[in-house]
């Protein structure tokens, strides 16, 4: 395959739905054509070669979208083994297939051929062309009446078993077909460059495939709004973490040693801003819109999905509403994944990550407080900024919306093009091999963002240091946030939909894919406070779901059961408060009256985007 071009077409998402017609080739036209083809230019359109003649005929027109629309009238012929005589037949259109056909002979009698057909795949749309994904993956152009997607190979194969509910057998056949015809479109010189980011690394040169910004406006208003921030900490460490971040998998594929770009994680109140501030820069920043960048603990919760979704582009990711739990599984996986770009092992049987590269960072947000552990902090790997109840009071959404609103969507690549388009990626990697810690790397692309500022005349923003603050003593607010976080996602993950009810008439059944493990266990009202202004989350829980929920969300509290967690509890209007310590009501949670505790939490107002 040719080196690629880094002017190539370059998109954020995976798979783009858009107008799916070819309007300059009219099927009418190419089939008129196709019934005057001369005996050589039917073999070549076979063989995935464009007659010059019919070339000239669309001038200005790519040749893989002209011949993919010939191959609804002339079936396409890829050779899988010549000396077996088994060769794929690709047919696009509506009635569009593909099929493997196996020439026998007896002996070296060519008279005394048996032809043997089998159906491999049936669809309605077009193969159109082989890809070259971000300089190296072999991948697929396919088109149907209601999207258009570019994909690489395993991932087109993981797409037609599920979308066209494929066999083993056929999956193996279809990967088959789809090698030899990649071989044979390479030799033709039919595969287009395709970059999944527009930041990118050629020959170790940084190359930015993006307009030019303002970046003088964008840096004085990001400077502004940093005085006035509610989270000043969360605020400076995402900005200067989405300046190196796009980098990561590129530094580390060419250190020498080990070198650990760190992930972030924003932790506690909710509705406090955590997912508003990560989705603006990685979403509004990077221009990403938000199915290509946002993720929820569902789509992410197997190994294999993971990595999946963090080998889409060289852009950032956020990943929202995260168990705590998760990052201790998986605290040698995250390990990995900072150092290396690896991820675990395995998904299922038939799914393997070998072919996937972790080539995200990514920012994450739990409603739950956390601490991580020792080996985690010490090393850096992941970087925690929390959120209080201070956060959620400050929060000024009429300020925020206009502040966010101001900076143009993809602002953080043109600050990105600013400093390093044309740059020798090598002349970072010399620095942040010399880093002990995470907060280095912050501080990296801070420092890089006062070059900038001071070329333009804008005060230095301050470098990021780590908080001595410790954990709260009692642990209150942790662990009300984590019922509040956990009755969320019970909420969020049910789904409603009708069925019959066997007697002709249908009826609507719930279908929950989150199983908490102390569901029924614990229940969550909202009370209005005497004075008819305010609100309290009332939360009832029994013991065993309170020593079942700090086990199962690795919250590190240095209580043994819910009586002592209460003893301790210094009760307020204006934080966590007891209501009552275990007696029996008749109250149910479950199907039985149960010995509940009751702990509240002011409940404050505003919905974060």
């Amino acid at each position: 395959m040719t080196e690629p071009d880094p002017s190539s077409d370059t998109i954020n998402n995976n798979i783009n739905t858009e107008d799916k017609t070819f309007s300059p080739i009219i099927p009418k036209s190419i089939q008129d054509i196709t019934q005057n083809l001369t005996p050589d230019e039917r073999g070549m359109i076979e063989k995935g070669v464009l007659p010059s003649r019919i070339q000239e005929k669309f001038e200005g027109l790519k040749k893989t979208d002209i011949l993919s629309k010939f191959y609804e009238f002339v079936n396409r012929r890829v050779i899988i083994s010549k000396n077996d005589g088994i060769e794929a037949i690709i047919h696009n259109g509506k009635d569009g297939c593909i099929k493997i056909k196996r020439t026998q002979r007896d002996g070296n009698d060519s008279s005394n051929e048996k032809e043997s057909v089998r159906d491999i795949f049936r669809f309605n749309g077009f193969f159109k062309s082989v890809l070259k994904i971000d300089q190296k993956i072999p991948g697929i152009e396919f088109q149907t009446p209601w999207e258009e997607m570019k994909l690489s190979i395993a991932d087109f194969l993981t797409f037609a078993r599920s979308m066209y509910s494929l066999t083993t057998a056929q999956v193996q056949s279809l990967k088959l077909v789809l090698d030899a015809f990649v071989t044979e479109e390479d030799n033709n010189g039919n595969v287009e460059d395709f970059l999944t980011s527009p930041i990118n690394v050629f020959n170790d040169i940084i190359k930015v495939d993006f307009p030019n910004g303002n970046v003088a406006e964008i840096l004085k208003k990001l400077r502004d709004f940093y005085n006035i921030v509610t989270n000043p900490r969360a605020y400076l460490l995402s900005l200067g973490w989405s300046i190196i971040a796009p980098f990561h998998f590129d530094l580390k594929s060419r250190a020498k040693g080990i070198v650990q770009a760190p992930l972030v994680v924003f932790t506690g109140r909710t509705k406090a801003g955590k997912t508003a501030l990560a989705s603006f820069f990685v979403g509004q920043g990077f221009n990403q819109s938000r199915d290509s960048y946002f993720y929820t603990y569902e789509t992410i919760r197997t190994n294999f999905t993971f990595m999946k979704h963090m080998a889409e582009t060289k852009l950032p990711a956020v990943l929202d509403d995260v168990p705590s739990s998760f990052n201790f599984v998986h605290k040698d996986a995250l390990k990995a994944y900072v150092q290396t770009g690896h991820f675990g092992d395995r998904g299922k049987g038939d799914q393997t990550l070998t072919q996937y590269k972790g080539a995200r960072s990514f920012i994450e947000t739990l409603n739950e407080d956390i601490m991580l552990d020792e080996d985690l902090a010490f090393n850096n790997r992941i970087i925690q900024e929390k959120y209080t109840k201070d956060s959620a009071e400050k929060k000024d959404l009429v300020a925020w919306n206009d502040f966010t609103s101001s900076l143009p969507s993809g602002f953080i690549i043109s600050i990105i093009k600013e400093l390093f388009d044309g740059q020798n990626i090598n002349d970072i990697l010399k620095e942040v091999e010399t880093f002990d810690n995470g907060i280095q790397w912050i501080n990296l692309g801070l420092n890089k963002l006062n070059i900038l500022c001071n070329k333009y005349g804008i005060s230095p923003f301050p470098n990021y240091d780590k908080t001595s603050e410790k954990d709260f003593n009692t642990y209150a607010v942790e662990i009300a946030q984590a019922f509040v976080a956990e009755d969320q996602r019970i909420k969020t993950s049910e789904e409603e939909h009708e069925e019959s009810d066997g007697d002709g008439g249908e009826r609507t059944v719930t279908k929950v894919r989150y199983r908490s493990k102390i569901e029924g266990e614990f229940k969550i009202e909202s009370k209005q406070n005497s004075d008819n202004k305010t609100w309290r989350k009332w939360i009832y829980f029994t013991g065993g779901a309170f020593k079942t929920l700090t086990t199962s969300q690795y919250l590190k509290v240095p209580y043994r059961n819910a009586t002592e967690f209460l003893n301790n509890i210094e009760s307020s209007d204006d934080g966590v408060r007891v209501e009552f310590d275990g007696k029996l009501i008749s109250k149910k949670i479950g199907d039985m009256p149960l010995k509940v505790f009751c702990i509240s939490i002011p409940e404050f107002e505003g919905a974060q985007e």
